[in-house]
């Protein structure tokens, strides 16, 4: 065996663990011929509209931009790197599909929630599920749903000759904000009687003030026992009450090795709490990931959910993030 030999043979090796680890670990490409019977093509588009118009993707908006879909029973999501025309085309298994948000490849902390959800029907070939519009201008962030299905479809027939089927059209619709409520106000309205911009240590705080498990840089840290209460600050406007929220983690990665996390699903929502703390009367998943916060109430009007941001300096460096959940880690099942 040659030197040239030696050397081709393991950067080949790791080409193939590179493209194995990605295709193992949730990562949809863009499908371009019919797929096995038990999927469909999932089609349609995201486009970006900025303060003059349609935007090109990762020029004005992250400089490599992904959607995290989460799958139907799974708290791994996919990640999905989307392209310069915003048009997809996903192979995908029947179940209830859940966008969580948009990301970027280049950093983990860049993350912006949307949460839409579309199913897969059983036994379809194809499925249209809309035009995905997200609007940044001047540094405020939307989304909104348009149904384009007639030049989707066109340009589906275009792409996939050999599919007779006529595609199926069911529009993906965004998730309200959970719980009940009439009306949403800023967290920061004097009504709430909450503090912001509160610093204590490091820490910006629109919102409560954690107690336990308490806000922290490094995410996910363990609680005690899967069966723990929560404890937060209380507001000085005795009239509220408290609405507490527990999603499960879901993680997603950004290449072959970096895993990261988003909210996934809701596992615990309490409305109308009268104290500023909450003892769990279910145990959760032991050594599972979670993210937590707190909103207000009065009747039926509620805040927005409290968030922190950090900013701390290192000898080497610095760290900082915002608009960031509150979390924790339960214990392993030893």
């Amino acid at each position: 065996m040659n030197l040239i030999t030696k050397k081709i043979i393991p950067i080949i090796c790791i080409l193939l663990f590179l493209l194995t680890s990605c295709a193992g670990k949730g990562f949809i490409v863009d499908i371009n011929e019919a797929p096995s019977d038990d999927q469909c093509i999932v089609f349609g588009k995201l486009t970006l509209i900025g303060a003059e118009g349609v935007e090109k993707w990762g020029e004005k908006f992250f400089e490599k931009p992904l959607l995290i879909i989460l799958p139907p029973n799974s708290n791994i999501a996919h990640s999905y790197e989307i392209k310069d025309d915003g048009n997809f085309f996903w192979s995908l298994s029947p179940g209830e599909y859940t966008i969580l948000g948009f990301g970027n490849f280049m950093s983990v902390s860049q993350k912006l929630p949307i949460r839409a959800k579309f199913n897969v029907p059983i036994g379809k070939k194809s499925l249209y599920i809309g035009n995905f519009l997200l609007i940044m201008q001047s540094n405020r962030f939307g989304c909104t749903i348009e149904d384009n299905s007639e030049i989707s479809i066109s340009k589906f027939k275009n792409k996939f000759h050999n599919i007779r089927e006529e595609p199926s059209i069911s529009i993906m619709e965004t998730e309200p904000q959970p719980g009940s409520y009439d009306n949403i106000q800023y967290i920061c309205d004097d009504k709430w009687g909450i503090k912001c911009e509160n610093k204590y240590l490091g820490k910006i705080f629109n919102g409560v003030i954690p107690i336990y498990p308490e806000a922290t840089a490094q995410p996910f840290k363990k609680i005690s026992n899967a069966k723990s209460i929560f404890k937060w600050e209380a507001s000085v406007n005795k009239n509220v009450t408290y609405d507490l929220i527990v999603y499960e983690a879901a993680a997603y990665y950004i290449d072959s090795i970096g895993k990261t996390y988003i909210p996934g699903r809701v596992v615990l929502l309490n409305e109308d709490i009268k104290d500023p703390s909450y003892q769990l009367t279910t145990e959760l998943k032991p050594g599972t990931n979670y993210y937590w916060s707190v909103r207000l109430r009065e009747g039926n009007d509620v805040s927005t959910w409290s968030l922190f941001h950090y900013f701390y300096f290192y000898v080497v460096g610095a760290s900082s993030a915002s608009n960031q959940w509150f979390t924790f880690s339960t214990p392993p099942n030893i």
